[in-house]
């Protein structure tokens, strides 16, 4: 249906249910949008919701502007690259840990307690 009001639209007729609408202050309303590919500048919301049980696992990458992975979020947890090759690891199984390029672990939090490998102070 087309009106002052906007534009609705109902599976079963001009009487039905409206749940998908655009109305004439610009507001699109879509209960159930399904999306292949979204590219935006900037999304506002209240909550991002990646995977769940339709979907499996959800992933967010980011990139820099050089187009190189700096950091992935999964079902893994939160993995943070450094141009060196080390990396951080904040997840449930091993809490924060910190490798360096060839993987071995140089810092961790274990019993509140934070370790490291090696240490410079100044």
């Amino acid at each position: 249906m087309i009106n002052s009001a906007g534009i609705g639209f109902s599976n079963t007729g001009i009487n039905g249910n409206f749940v998908t609408a655009w109305t004439i202050d610009g507001t699109f309303n879509a209960q159930a949008t399904n999306v292949i590919n979204l590219t935006a500048d900037l999304i506002k919301g209240g909550t991002l919701k990646l995977g769940s049980a339709l979907n499996q696992a959800g992933k967010i990458e980011v990139y820099d502007e050089a187009n190189t992975l700096i950091c992935t979020m999964d079902k893994n947890g939160l993995i943070m690259y450094a141009t060196d090759g080390s990396y951080i690891v904040l997840n449930q199984e091993v809490g924060l840990v910190g490798y360096n390029g060839v993987g071995d672990p140089i810092y961790w939090v274990s019993d509140n307690e934070f370790h490291m490998t090696k240490a410079v102070a100044l």
